[in-house]
């Protein structure tokens, strides 16, 4: 596991995290500390089993989707 993905996984410990727009249109993983999770790190953390989204919040759009530790 990298080191960001480490990180990760220490955020979420702290509160649950949700997907959020900058203005200029990429998404980001808000976290609602200072601490931001890279898209690329999200999914790898799903790929592994260590986290899951909840897509019953809007399932057609990555945007306000929750992430959270299994």
């Amino acid at each position: 596991m990298t080191w960001q993905q480490r990180a990760a996984l220490r955020v979420l410990a702290r509160t649950p995290s949700r997907v959020r727009q900058r203005n200029n249109g990429s998404p980001y993983v808000d976290s609602q500390t200072s601490s931001h999770i890279a898209i690329t790190t999200w999914h790898a953390l799903e790929r592994k089993g260590l986290a899951y989204r909840d897509t019953a919040a809007h399932p057609a759009s990555l945007i306000g989707q929750r992430l959270a530790l299994t």
